[in-house]
């Protein structure tokens, strides 16, 4: 509040511009400040009423007889604050038996004295609930005049700008009922002719209960005064209109209506719109300087409030909306506000419901892994003809796990419901947004991990729909690559897989120089070479996912400890299973596989004749017994003993048109696949090898065999995620009748490490069941005799696809058992080693 001296007229704006000269000489600014302005009011109470007492009915100062403060009526209490001449007390009122705020004037000229009963007659003749109610005037013993009025529990609107009851600051709403009050309060007062004069925050009062006073009449006038009173600049800088700043400007009812566009502005946006580091410099801003809208410093800000808080700041008084506009304007926010409000509960109310649904379906979808997990181990160690009594826990694990995948998707398509009913309720719901988002983050991740692209696009772009936060950043988020080798210092050479006429592509390389390595990439399947003098070359496939760190360590081999015709596979996590359209596919799994090498191609008929002459040497009937036959015994043999007495393949093992694929005859009928070999047969080879080659060879366990097809990104086929017959040698592969042809015929059959033929050829005898009977749980039991049949043979896995079957089977995840001893037309093997360390 400015002096009395300001509150008379006789502050100018001349006077003012004359101040901040003197500040820039370097006169104190403190005191020149309480020259100019007077002391101000105490920071926690304002003029009006403070101290709790219980609401009384109003009266009028003009009815009460004037009486004198003390023994006799009133008994002075506690201070409540002071400002440049008067100062307000609490007193006990003995009359009505009542606590009152009593103002009263100390040691003030007449012309003040004079203005203090004006202002008790003024504010006594106001009577509306948002204004102070007077109840009584009169004089102390020593002349000078007091008026009592009610006394109300409150705090100023200042202080509840900044923090609030519960220790934060009210929200908008809250804050916009307030200037409800006192926009009433002004169109009362306006309609009365009378204009307040000094409208700002310290000057409202909220009690707890929620009324509103619009207090301090002490500067008010009537439009009806003279032309000097009304000339005069009153006020506190920051809310006074500009209009009185203004060396020709006259005050009017506007002016009040611009201090109530200052409050609007700073609740909605926290901050002062004329706020200067000088009264001069407040009040020069105030004249000139055109404030942003609030919306553009508090994007959540109401358009009706935006558009209501630049009205009220119009330079001009007479295009600002009046108090009863301003009053019917936010009344139409508040309308609207409570009823945002009402459809916020029921979003989050619908919201917490849906979460509910979200860990109901995730809680289902843990337990329907359980599930089969535990049906899987129930079914391990039984054997396909054994009786329903053995299968029927299994069976009933099976079926359980089916309800828990039903229940599973009802919760989710119930989360997925209310969650969205929620956004139709309050589009802006926070809760509802972050659950949605969460949802299809976890739809995301399993549709990449079941290789459903489209899907895994779907949820992904609905996660940037819901969530601006952490999980939208993760969808694009890079990777971090850490790399080591063994030894040190290995070149590293960067690849990624591209799509190229259905085929995953190694492309773009760049260097990444020696190891170790560290360095930020895009996410994707990328290919790494690491090179060493002295070591092969390592292919180390990795996947390097949003957001995360993929850190491994390469271990390098020597040639020696590779040997010739094997492909070196490091160490490293795999996806294995989880395709649906793969015959028998393994459920998904992420499994480490450890170093390991194997077979560039399968084993041919060329090199099996070797094993056989071998065991010729030691006994001829050992030699038939091992022998490529289609039958147990003597009949059916595909190889025979040539001129000079080694083994070779018949003839007949490509006939017909399937021959003018053979241009080399023999030799080529040397690097056909070898075929028609049972699971004891690729044991043997391999037993024999080992000690022919002083080196450890075996069958390919299921878990090596399937890395070697499908890589570390879960790929479908050896090649790629797309299927074309002429890539691999299967039943649709050529015009002519199909035959088998020889190894590495198809130069796209390979896989990301180098391995060939693992789509197409021949199915291929493995050495386990993964997630059953092991390696050398099986190489225990002991080969059947003479006498056993086929059929009563145990069961042994094989994988991969083969020149008479359809694309199905050419799938890397398909895979189907058959007895041990059994031999088939499209049935062979490859070999694999594990490396020492």
């Amino acid at each position: 509040m400015l002096t009395d001296a300001a509150a008379r007229g006789e502050i100018t704006l001349a006077t003012l511009w004359s101040a901040a000269e003197r500040l820039a000489a370097g006169e104190d600014g403190d005191a020149l400040v309480l020259e100019l302005c007077g002391p101000g009011p105490s920071a926690d109470l304002v003029t009006g009423a403070t101290l709790a007492a219980a609401p009384s009915d109003s009266g009028s100062a003009d009815a009460a007889p004037e009486s004198e403060p003390g023994p006799e009526r009133y008994d002075l209490q506690t201070s409540l604050g002071a400002g440049s001449s008067a100062t307000v007390v609490a007193a006990y009122d003995h009359t009505m038996k009542r606590v009152v705020a009593l103002k009263l004037v100390r040691d003030a000229d007449a012309a003040a004295m004079t203005r203090f009963r004006r202002e008790a007659r003024l504010t006594a003749g106001l009577e509306h609930p948002n204004i102070v109610p007077v109840y009584d005037s009169g004089t102390t013993r020593d002349g000078a005049p007091f008026y009592a009025m009610r006394l109300v529990k409150n705090r100023s609107l200042r202080q509840i700008m900044q923090v609030g009851s519960e220790g934060t600051r009210w929200p908008v709403r809250r804050l916009t009922s307030a200037l409800v009050g006192v926009s009433r309060a002004l169109d009362y007062a306006h309609s009365r002719g009378l204009v307040h004069g000094d409208v700002k925050p310290e000057n409202i009062l909220v009690g707890d209960f929620g009324e509103v006073y619009l207090a301090d009449w002490e500067l008010a006038f009537a439009e009806t005064d003279g032309e000097t009173e009304r000339r005069a600049l009153r006020g506190t800088p920051g809310y006074i209109a500009p209009e009185l700043i203004a060396p020709e400007g006259i005050a009017d009812r506007a002016a009040d209506l611009f201090a109530v566009g200052v409050i609007l502005y700073e609740v909605l946006t926290g901050v002062a719109p004329f706020d200067g580091q000088s009264v001069t410099e407040t009040l020069s801003r105030t004249l000139r300087h055109v404030p942003p809208r609030p919306r553009a410093l508090a994007h959540d800000c109401p358009l009706l409030l935006d558009e209501l808080a630049f009205a009220l700041l119009d330079k001009d008084p007479r295009t600002r909306p009046s108090a009863r506009e301003t009053v019917e304007r936010l009344d139409d926010f508040l309308e609207g506000a409570r009823e945002v409000e009402r459809r916020a509960r029921e979003a989050s109310r619908l919201a917490e419901e849906a979460l509910q649904w979200a860990t109901e379906f995730e809680r289902l979808g843990r337990r329907q892994k359980e599930l089969e997990q535990a049906a899987r181990r129930a079914l391990a160690p039984l054997k396909p003809w054994e009786s329903v009594d053995k299968k029927r826990v299994a069976w009933g694990l099976e079926r359980e796990a089916r309800e828990a995948d039903v229940e599973a998707n009802l919760a989710l398509a119930r989360a997925l419901e209310m969650y969205t009913q929620a956004l139709g309720y309050d589009q802006n719901a926070g809760d509802a947004h972050r659950g949605l988002a969460r949802l299809h983050w976890t739809l995301a991740r399993r549709a990449e991990r079941e290789q459903k692209r489209g899907d895994q696009a779907h949820h992904e772009a609905r996660v940037h729909e819901h969530d601006h936060g952490e999980l939208a950043r993760q969808l694009t988020a890079p990777s971090q690559l850490v790399l080591h080798s063994l030894p040190a210092g290995a070149t590293v050479v960067l690849e990624r897989f591209v799509d190229e006429d259905r085929t995953l592509i190694a492309k773009g390389a760049i260097s990444l120089g020696k190891t170790p390595v560290r360095t930020e990439l895009p996410p994707g399947s990328y290919l790494l070479t690491l090179s060493a003098d002295g070591f092969e070359a390592a292919r180390y496939p990795v996947v390097l996912r949003r957001g995360a760190t993929h850190a491994t360590t390469v271990r390098l081999v020597r040639p020696r400890d590779l040997g010739t015709g094997f492909i070196y596979v490091p160490q490293g996590l795999t996806m294995l299973g989880g395709d649906p359209q793969a015959m028998d596919s393994l459920p998904s799994e992420e499994c480490l596989v450890d170093d390991y090498a194997i077979a560039e191609l399968p084993v041919t008929f060329g090199e099996y004749c070797e094993f056989l002459d071998a065991l010729e040497a030691r006994s001829p009937a050992l030699a038939e017994k091992r022998a490529p036959r289609d039958k147990r015994g003597s009949e059916g043999f595909v190889v025979r003993r040539g001129p000079g007495g080694l083994w070779e393949p018949e003839e007949s093992l490509v006939e017909g048109e399937g021959r003018t694929l053979l241009p080399n005859g023999t030799r080529d009928l040397r690097r056909l696949p070898v075929l028609l070999v049972d699971w004891y047969d690729a044991v043997a080879y391999a037993a024999w090898r080992s000690q022919r080659d002083n080196t450890r060879v075996r069958l390919p366990t299921e878990a090596e065999w399937e890395k070697a097809a499908r890589g570390v990104d879960g790929r479908a086929f050896p090649w790629g995620n797309e299927f074309d017959a002429t890539f691999c040698k299967m039943r649709d592969s050529r015009a002519v009748v199909q035959q088998p042809e020889p190894v590495g015929a198809f130069p796209r059959d390979v896989s990301c490490y180098g391995v060939r033929d693992l789509a197409g050829g021949v199915r291929e005898w493995v050495a386990d069941f993964h997630g059953g009977p092991s390696a050398e749980e099986l190489l225990r039991e002991p080969e059947p005799g003479a006498l056993v049949t086929r059929g009563d043979s145990s069961l042994r896995q094989a994988r991969g696809g083969a020149w008479m079957i359809d694309a199905q089977w050419c799938r890397g995840a398909s895979r189907g058992p058959l007895q041990a001893l059994a031999r088939g037309t499209a049935l062979g093997f490859r070999l694999a080693k594990t490396l020492a360390r």
